[in-house]
């Protein structure tokens, strides 16, 4: 309520941009290949732009987030594995400092956490082809190489996509329920 009793403008934040995203994917029940796509989408300029524009704080954030995934999977702690995956691929669109690409993937993050909590996706072999590629990425954002940064995330998101299709492919329905926040269908 304004001062005089009328409505008062706010300013967004990003979380209410966030929020509005989730609602929209949730109420209009977004097909997971359109989250996978806003990804690809997202994920690679983000990490040409971290590359870019990182500071050393954003370098210790993503080495952290980092040394979370490496710990999780040498611990098997799928769980923690998947929320550390997701932490740093947000730890590199934030390094981005581009507020609409850090809104943006702050409201699609529960959607590709769901998709990446998949029975046989995140095995041993799988794990370690993760951590080596956001190795790649990291050393490349390190160097403030933009072009080998997109290049290389570019590359581990279409992997990821790859691998979620397929792991998916005999159990669409349920998954999309889940992205829908629906409770998964009986077989």
């Amino acid at each position: 309520i304004g001062r005089n009793g009328g409505s008062a403008v706010l300013r967004p934040s990003s979380a209410s941009i966030e929020r509005s995203v989730g609602i929209f994917i949730r109420g209009q029940r977004i097909r997971l290949d359109a989250v996978l796509e806003t990804r690809s989408a997202i994920e690679p300029p983000s990490a040409r732009f971290a590359a870019l524009h990182r500071t050393d704080e954003d370098l210790e954030e993503i080495e952290l987030a980092h040394v979370k995934l490496e710990h999780a999977s040498r611990s098997d702690d799928i769980p923690a594995y998947i929320r550390a995956n997701l932490d740093w691929h947000v730890q590199v669109v934030r390094a981005s400092h581009n507020e609409l690409l850090i809104a943006f993937i702050g409201a699609i993050s529960q959607s590709v956490y769901v998709a990446t909590d998949v029975e046989g996706f995140n095995s041993v072999k799988v794990r370690d082809a993760v951590i080596r590629a956001h190795r790649r990425v990291m050393d490349a954002i390190v160097e403030r190489d933009g072009d080998a940064a997109e290049r290389r995330m570019g590359r581990h998101v279409a992997a990821y996509i790859v691998d979620v299709r397929k792991a998916q492919s005999d159990d669409q329905s349920n998954l999309m329920g889940n992205l829908n926040g629906d409770k998964p269908k009986e077989t």
